[in-house]
Protein backbone atom coordinates (compact mmCIF):
# COMPACT_ATOMS: atom_id res chain seq x y z
CA UNK A 1 0.00 0.00 0.00
CA UNK A 2 2.80 2.19 0.67
CA UNK A 3 4.43 1.94 -2.76
CA UNK A 4 1.37 2.12 -3.92
CA UNK A 5 0.85 5.84 -2.17
CA UNK A 6 4.43 6.65 -2.95
CA UNK A 7 4.09 5.88 -7.08
CA UNK A 8 0.05 7.76 -6.85
CA UNK A 9 2.01 10.84 -5.49
CA UNK A 10 4.92 10.85 -7.72
CA UNK A 11 2.33 11.02 -10.82
CA UNK A 12 0.50 13.32 -9.27
CA UNK A 13 3.54 15.96 -8.85
CA UNK A 14 3.71 15.03 -12.65
CA UNK A 15 0.25 16.21 -13.39
CA UNK A 16 0.13 19.49 -11.31
CA UNK A 17 3.48 20.65 -13.22
CA UNK A 18 1.95 19.85 -16.61
CA UNK A 19 -1.62 21.38 -15.59
CA UNK A 20 0.41 24.33 -14.45
CA UNK A 21 2.16 24.47 -17.93
CA UNK A 22 -1.02 23.90 -19.86
CA UNK A 23 -2.86 26.74 -17.91
CA UNK A 24 -0.22 29.21 -18.29
CA UNK A 25 0.42 28.40 -21.87
CA UNK A 26 -3.14 29.12 -22.68
CA UNK A 27 -2.84 32.40 -20.96
CA UNK A 28 0.43 33.12 -22.70
CA UNK A 29 -1.71 32.31 -26.51
CA UNK A 30 -4.36 34.76 -25.20
CA UNK A 31 -1.87 37.48 -24.94
CA UNK A 32 -0.19 36.57 -27.89
CA UNK A 33 3.10 36.17 -25.89
CA UNK A 34 4.06 32.39 -27.34
CA UNK A 35 7.79 32.20 -28.46
CA UNK A 36 8.07 28.90 -29.59
CA UNK A 37 9.43 29.57 -33.32
CA UNK A 38 7.35 27.03 -34.52
CA UNK A 39 9.22 24.46 -32.93
CA UNK A 40 7.64 21.07 -33.55
CA UNK A 41 7.73 17.97 -30.94
CA UNK A 42 8.43 14.29 -32.39
CA UNK A 43 7.38 11.61 -30.19
CA UNK A 44 7.78 7.92 -30.77
CA UNK A 45 6.26 4.92 -28.79
CA UNK A 46 7.34 1.61 -29.24
CA UNK A 47 8.39 0.38 -32.35
CA UNK A 48 6.27 1.01 -35.39
CA UNK A 49 5.77 -0.81 -38.58
CA UNK A 50 7.62 0.45 -41.90
CA UNK A 51 8.70 3.75 -39.58
CA UNK A 52 11.39 5.51 -41.84
CA UNK A 53 12.26 9.21 -42.06
CA UNK A 54 10.35 8.80 -45.29
CA UNK A 55 7.07 7.97 -43.29
CA UNK A 56 7.54 10.77 -40.61
CA UNK A 57 8.24 13.62 -43.79
CA UNK A 58 4.87 12.26 -45.15
CA UNK A 59 3.29 12.54 -42.19
CA UNK A 60 4.74 15.56 -40.88
CA UNK A 61 3.99 17.18 -44.32
CA UNK A 62 -0.01 16.28 -44.49
CA UNK A 63 -0.28 18.50 -41.09
CA UNK A 64 2.28 20.92 -41.19
CA UNK A 65 3.83 23.83 -43.42
CA UNK A 66 7.26 22.44 -43.45
CA UNK A 67 8.74 25.90 -44.37
CA UNK A 68 7.24 27.40 -41.15
CA UNK A 69 9.44 24.67 -38.83
CA UNK A 70 12.27 26.24 -37.16
CA UNK A 71 13.54 23.61 -34.62
CA UNK A 72 12.63 20.04 -34.03
CA UNK A 73 12.29 18.65 -30.42
CA UNK A 74 12.88 14.85 -29.94
CA UNK A 75 14.01 11.51 -28.56
CA UNK A 76 17.76 10.94 -27.41
CA UNK A 77 20.52 10.51 -29.59
CA UNK A 78 20.96 7.36 -28.29
CA UNK A 79 17.55 5.88 -29.21
CA UNK A 80 16.89 4.24 -32.26
CA UNK A 81 14.32 6.32 -33.41
CA UNK A 82 16.60 9.79 -33.61
CA UNK A 83 17.54 8.80 -36.52
CA UNK A 84 14.68 9.18 -38.28
CA UNK A 85 14.25 12.52 -36.91
CA UNK A 86 17.49 13.78 -37.50
CA UNK A 87 17.19 12.53 -41.20
CA UNK A 88 14.53 14.67 -42.08
CA UNK A 89 15.75 17.52 -40.22
CA UNK A 90 18.63 17.23 -42.18
CA UNK A 91 17.10 17.09 -45.36
CA UNK A 92 14.97 20.54 -44.47
CA UNK A 93 18.19 21.63 -42.53
CA UNK A 94 15.71 22.31 -39.53
CA UNK A 95 17.96 22.57 -36.29
CA UNK A 96 17.50 19.69 -34.03
CA UNK A 97 17.33 19.47 -29.96
CA UNK A 98 17.42 15.93 -28.52
CA UNK A 99 16.00 15.31 -25.33
CA UNK A 100 17.87 11.98 -23.36
CA UNK A 101 16.32 9.89 -21.03
CA UNK A 102 19.51 10.90 -18.54
CA UNK A 103 17.71 14.50 -18.46
CA UNK A 104 15.50 12.37 -15.88
CA UNK A 105 16.19 10.32 -12.77
CA UNK A 106 16.92 7.32 -14.15
CA UNK A 107 15.36 5.14 -11.29
CA UNK A 108 12.24 6.48 -12.35
CA UNK A 109 9.04 4.10 -13.69
CA UNK A 110 7.63 6.99 -15.67
CA UNK A 111 10.83 7.71 -17.07
CA UNK A 112 9.78 7.60 -21.04
CA UNK A 113 6.79 9.55 -19.62
CA UNK A 114 8.12 12.37 -18.21
CA UNK A 115 11.13 12.55 -20.97
CA UNK A 116 8.47 12.90 -23.86
CA UNK A 117 6.54 15.52 -21.28
CA UNK A 118 9.38 17.69 -21.36
CA UNK A 119 9.48 17.34 -25.60
CA UNK A 120 6.40 18.98 -25.31
CA UNK A 121 6.84 21.90 -22.92
CA UNK A 122 9.52 22.86 -25.06
CA UNK A 123 7.11 22.48 -28.47
CA UNK A 124 4.77 24.68 -30.12
CA UNK A 125 3.21 21.75 -32.20
CA UNK A 126 3.16 18.15 -31.26
CA UNK A 127 3.34 14.99 -33.55
CA UNK A 128 3.33 11.47 -31.83
CA UNK A 129 3.75 8.20 -33.92
CA UNK A 130 2.29 5.04 -31.51
CA UNK A 131 2.58 1.56 -33.03
CA UNK A 132 3.70 -0.51 -30.15
CA UNK A 133 0.15 -2.22 -28.04
CA UNK A 134 2.91 -2.60 -24.79
CA UNK A 135 3.42 1.19 -24.97
CA UNK A 136 -0.36 1.98 -24.95
CA UNK A 137 0.37 3.71 -21.16
CA UNK A 138 3.45 6.03 -22.50
CA UNK A 139 0.96 6.67 -25.87
CA UNK A 140 -1.77 8.22 -23.79
CA UNK A 141 0.32 10.45 -21.26
CA UNK A 142 1.85 11.95 -24.12
CA UNK A 143 -1.11 12.30 -25.88
CA UNK A 144 -2.33 13.86 -23.01
CA UNK A 145 -0.08 16.27 -21.94
CA UNK A 146 -0.22 17.64 -25.61
CA UNK A 147 -3.47 17.89 -25.73
CA UNK A 148 -3.43 20.09 -22.67
CA UNK A 149 -0.29 22.32 -23.52
CA UNK A 150 -0.43 22.13 -27.33
CA UNK A 151 -3.77 22.60 -28.22
CA UNK A 152 -4.37 26.05 -27.16
CA UNK A 153 -1.81 27.56 -29.63
CA UNK A 154 -0.95 24.88 -31.94
CA UNK A 155 -1.62 21.77 -33.05
CA UNK A 156 -1.44 18.43 -31.10
CA UNK A 157 -1.44 15.01 -34.37
CA UNK A 158 -1.79 11.64 -33.17
CA UNK A 159 -0.52 8.63 -35.06
CA UNK A 160 -1.38 4.97 -34.54
CA UNK A 161 -1.51 1.51 -36.54
CA UNK A 162 -2.06 -0.74 -33.00
CA UNK A 163 -5.70 -2.51 -33.65
CA UNK A 164 -8.17 -1.17 -31.63
CA UNK A 165 -9.45 -3.71 -28.78
CA UNK A 166 -11.70 -6.66 -29.52
CA UNK A 167 -14.46 -6.01 -26.54
CA UNK A 168 -16.99 -7.52 -25.46
CA UNK A 169 -20.34 -7.12 -23.16
CA UNK A 170 -20.81 -4.05 -21.20
CA UNK A 171 -17.05 -2.79 -21.87
CA UNK A 172 -18.15 -2.84 -25.40
CA UNK A 173 -20.81 -0.82 -24.41
CA UNK A 174 -19.36 1.79 -23.19
CA UNK A 175 -16.51 2.23 -26.03
CA UNK A 176 -19.59 2.22 -28.87
CA UNK A 177 -21.54 4.84 -26.18
CA UNK A 178 -18.81 7.12 -26.69
CA UNK A 179 -17.56 6.72 -30.71
CA UNK A 180 -21.29 7.15 -31.44
CA UNK A 181 -21.24 10.26 -29.25
CA UNK A 182 -23.23 13.22 -30.39
CA UNK A 183 -21.52 15.56 -28.00
CA UNK A 184 -20.77 19.40 -30.62
CA UNK A 185 -16.77 18.72 -29.83
CA UNK A 186 -15.25 15.76 -31.76
CA UNK A 187 -12.04 16.44 -29.84
CA UNK A 188 -13.52 15.92 -26.69
CA UNK A 189 -15.39 12.50 -27.78
CA UNK A 190 -11.78 11.39 -29.81
CA UNK A 191 -9.89 12.09 -26.85
CA UNK A 192 -12.62 10.14 -24.41
CA UNK A 193 -12.26 7.08 -26.80
CA UNK A 194 -8.80 7.25 -27.10
CA UNK A 195 -8.20 7.04 -23.50
CA UNK A 196 -10.51 3.92 -23.52
CA UNK A 197 -9.08 2.43 -25.88
CA UNK A 198 -5.28 2.97 -24.46
CA UNK A 199 -6.10 2.70 -21.00
CA UNK A 200 -7.28 -1.01 -20.94
CA UNK A 201 -6.97 -0.80 -16.87
CA UNK A 202 -8.91 1.68 -16.33
CA UNK A 203 -11.73 1.15 -19.03
CA UNK A 204 -12.16 -1.91 -17.34
CA UNK A 205 -12.72 -0.12 -13.65
CA UNK A 206 -14.67 2.13 -15.36
CA UNK A 207 -17.10 -0.67 -16.15
CA UNK A 208 -16.44 -2.79 -12.97
CA UNK A 209 -17.29 0.38 -10.72
CA UNK A 210 -20.67 1.98 -12.87
CA UNK A 211 -22.16 -1.52 -12.38
CA UNK A 212 -21.28 -1.47 -8.52
CA UNK A 213 -23.20 1.73 -8.33
CA UNK A 214 -26.27 0.81 -10.52
CA UNK A 215 -26.40 -1.93 -7.22
CA UNK A 216 -26.38 0.97 -4.57
CA UNK A 217 -29.14 3.21 -3.98
CA UNK A 218 -29.32 6.65 -4.55
CA UNK A 219 -28.98 7.89 -1.21
CA UNK A 220 -26.01 5.90 -0.46
CA UNK A 221 -24.33 7.23 -3.59
CA UNK A 222 -25.34 10.82 -2.58
CA UNK A 223 -23.91 10.09 0.46
CA UNK A 224 -20.21 8.38 -0.58
CA UNK A 225 -19.84 11.55 -3.12
CA UNK A 226 -20.44 14.11 -0.20
CA UNK A 227 -17.66 12.23 1.53
CA UNK A 228 -15.45 13.28 -1.46
CA UNK A 229 -16.46 16.76 -1.45
CA UNK A 230 -15.65 17.09 2.02
CA UNK A 231 -12.71 15.65 1.76
CA UNK A 232 -10.40 19.08 1.24
CA UNK A 233 -12.25 20.83 3.32
CA UNK A 234 -9.25 22.00 5.74
CA UNK A 235 -8.46 23.23 2.67
CA UNK A 236 -8.68 27.29 2.18
CA UNK A 237 -9.90 26.31 -1.47
CA UNK A 238 -11.90 24.04 -3.46
CA UNK A 239 -9.90 21.76 -4.52
CA UNK A 240 -9.78 19.92 -8.04
CA UNK A 241 -11.58 16.34 -6.33
CA UNK A 242 -13.96 18.61 -4.83
CA UNK A 243 -15.08 20.62 -7.64
CA UNK A 244 -15.39 17.32 -9.76
CA UNK A 245 -17.82 15.80 -7.38
CA UNK A 246 -19.67 18.36 -6.20
CA UNK A 247 -20.93 18.91 -10.32
CA UNK A 248 -21.90 15.02 -10.20
CA UNK A 249 -23.50 15.45 -6.87
CA UNK A 250 -25.93 18.48 -8.07
CA UNK A 251 -26.55 16.91 -11.48
CA UNK A 252 -27.68 13.43 -9.49
CA UNK A 253 -29.65 15.23 -6.92
CA UNK A 254 -31.53 17.33 -9.41
CA UNK A 255 -32.03 14.16 -11.11
CA UNK A 256 -33.36 12.03 -8.95
CA UNK A 257 -35.89 14.94 -7.44
CA UNK A 258 -37.20 18.04 -9.52
CA UNK A 259 -37.68 20.06 -6.18
CA UNK A 260 -34.09 20.61 -6.28
CA UNK A 261 -33.58 22.39 -9.83
CA UNK A 262 -32.47 25.15 -10.81
CA UNK A 263 -33.23 28.16 -9.17
CA UNK A 264 -33.43 31.96 -10.86
CA UNK A 265 -30.08 32.04 -11.39
CA UNK A 266 -29.99 28.94 -13.41
CA UNK A 267 -28.53 26.67 -10.70
CA UNK A 268 -28.44 24.02 -8.81
CA UNK A 269 -30.64 25.22 -5.24
CA UNK A 270 -28.52 25.15 -2.92
CA UNK A 271 -29.81 25.72 0.11
CA UNK A 272 -32.68 23.31 -0.42
CA UNK A 273 -30.07 20.80 -1.50
CA UNK A 274 -27.99 21.48 1.67
CA UNK A 275 -30.89 21.50 4.29
CA UNK A 276 -32.52 18.28 2.33
CA UNK A 277 -28.62 16.51 2.78
CA UNK A 278 -27.63 17.86 6.30
CA UNK A 279 -31.18 16.19 7.85
CA UNK A 280 -31.54 13.18 5.57
CA UNK A 281 -28.14 11.84 4.35
CA UNK A 282 -25.30 13.47 6.05
CA UNK A 283 -25.35 16.01 8.70
CA UNK A 284 -21.79 17.86 8.32
CA UNK A 285 -22.56 18.66 4.53
CA UNK A 286 -22.45 21.98 3.31
CA UNK A 287 -21.69 24.28 0.25
CA UNK A 288 -18.51 26.64 0.47
CA UNK A 289 -17.99 29.37 -1.23
CA UNK A 290 -13.78 30.28 -1.46
CA UNK A 291 -11.60 30.28 -4.21
CA UNK A 292 -10.74 27.23 -6.53
CA UNK A 293 -7.41 25.45 -7.21
CA UNK A 294 -7.29 26.92 -10.58
CA UNK A 295 -4.44 24.85 -12.36
CA UNK A 296 -6.45 22.30 -11.73
CA UNK A 297 -10.12 22.96 -12.32
CA UNK A 298 -8.73 25.37 -15.31
CA UNK A 299 -7.70 22.62 -17.30
CA UNK A 300 -10.78 20.40 -16.29
CA UNK A 301 -13.22 23.73 -17.72
CA UNK A 302 -11.36 24.28 -21.01
CA UNK A 303 -10.18 20.60 -21.64
CA UNK A 304 -13.87 18.21 -21.33
CA UNK A 305 -11.88 14.96 -22.32
CA UNK A 306 -9.84 15.11 -19.65
CA UNK A 307 -12.33 14.57 -16.75
CA UNK A 308 -12.36 10.81 -17.85
CA UNK A 309 -8.70 10.84 -16.98
CA UNK A 310 -9.20 12.91 -14.04
CA UNK A 311 -11.77 10.45 -12.36
CA UNK A 312 -9.96 7.16 -13.51
CA UNK A 313 -6.23 8.42 -13.17
CA UNK A 314 -6.35 10.19 -10.51
CA UNK A 315 -9.69 9.94 -8.21
CA UNK A 316 -10.33 6.55 -8.36
CA UNK A 317 -6.78 5.53 -8.21
CA UNK A 318 -6.66 7.25 -4.77
CA UNK A 319 -9.55 5.60 -4.03
CA UNK A 320 -8.93 2.20 -4.40
CA UNK A 321 -5.80 2.60 -2.37
CA UNK A 322 -7.60 3.90 -0.03
CA UNK A 323 -10.14 0.80 -0.01
CA UNK A 324 -12.75 2.85 -0.66
CA UNK A 325 -14.52 0.93 -3.43
CA UNK A 326 -17.84 2.81 -3.18
CA UNK A 327 -16.56 6.28 -3.58
CA UNK A 328 -14.91 4.95 -6.79
CA UNK A 329 -18.93 3.15 -8.11
CA UNK A 330 -20.54 6.33 -6.51
CA UNK A 331 -18.43 8.55 -8.80
CA UNK A 332 -18.15 6.24 -11.64
CA UNK A 333 -21.88 5.66 -11.71
CA UNK A 334 -22.23 9.72 -11.70
CA UNK A 335 -19.75 10.48 -14.16
CA UNK A 336 -22.18 7.71 -16.58
CA UNK A 337 -25.21 9.48 -15.61
CA UNK A 338 -23.46 12.76 -16.69
CA UNK A 339 -22.20 11.41 -20.18
CA UNK A 340 -26.16 10.44 -21.07
CA UNK A 341 -27.19 13.95 -19.71
CA UNK A 342 -24.72 15.25 -21.85
CA UNK A 343 -26.11 13.26 -25.16
CA UNK A 344 -29.37 14.76 -24.18
CA UNK A 345 -31.05 11.95 -23.22
CA UNK A 346 -34.06 13.22 -21.73
CA UNK A 347 -34.41 12.84 -17.47
CA UNK A 348 -36.89 10.24 -17.66
CA UNK A 349 -35.23 8.32 -20.17
CA UNK A 350 -32.53 8.31 -18.08
CA UNK A 351 -34.43 7.55 -15.01
CA UNK A 352 -35.95 4.57 -17.21
CA UNK A 353 -32.91 2.94 -17.84
CA UNK A 354 -31.10 3.33 -14.10
CA UNK A 355 -33.64 1.51 -12.02
CA UNK A 356 -31.97 2.51 -8.50
CA UNK A 357 -32.77 6.25 -9.83
CA UNK A 358 -36.20 5.34 -9.73
CA UNK A 359 -36.83 5.32 -5.81
CA UNK A 360 -37.68 9.32 -5.26
CA UNK A 361 -35.78 10.48 -2.50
Amino acid sequence: MGGDHNQYKKKYQMTQITNAISIKRRIDSERGQINLSRRLGIIFTGEFANLDEHLVEAEIAKEFDLSAIKEIITVGKREKTFIYANRFAKKYNIHITAIPLETCNLDDDDLFIKRNANIVYQSYDVIIFHGDENQNLVAWNALSVAERIVSSSGKCIFISNIKSPKLTGFEKEITVFFKKSNFFSEVVTWMESRYLELMSNERIKFAKYIKQGESMTIKHILYKLTEVIMKDYDRDFISGETFFAEGIFDSLICLADKKFGLNEFGSPNEKKIERYIKKNINPKFYYRKCRREENVIGVLLYNDWYRIEYLLSKMVSYYEIKGDEEACAALCFGKWIRYHMREEYTDEAIIRKFSNLQKSL
